[in-house]
């Protein structure tokens, strides 16, 4: 199995040859929410946890202020349960 510097390489080339530069941001913050998701928090119930996890819900309602079209629905659930 390809390590993820190596996984990260065959990405990025497959997205400068095959996706619009334009694209590229959007791809970007997507990836960022989910690595977000991913991660597990040590102490969850603490304030700073809370926030960020209202700062990852703020962020997708951005996201589908400016792409409508795409489906956070999972992940706004999801940061949203963490975030109460």
């Amino acid at each position: 199995h390809p390590n993820y510097d190596a996984s990260r390489f065959v990405m990025e080339r497959f997205m400068d040859a095959c996706i619009d530069p334009s694209e590229h941001d959007i791809l970007q913050e997507i990836q960022q929410l989910a690595t977000a998701r991913k991660h597990k928090s040590s102490h969850p119930k603490t304030e700073a946890h809370r926030k960020f996890m209202l700062a990852q819900y703020h962020k997708i309602k951005s996201l589908l202020q400016k792409y409508p079209q795409l489906d956070f629905t999972e992940e706004l659930n999801y940061f949203n349960e963490k975030a109460d």
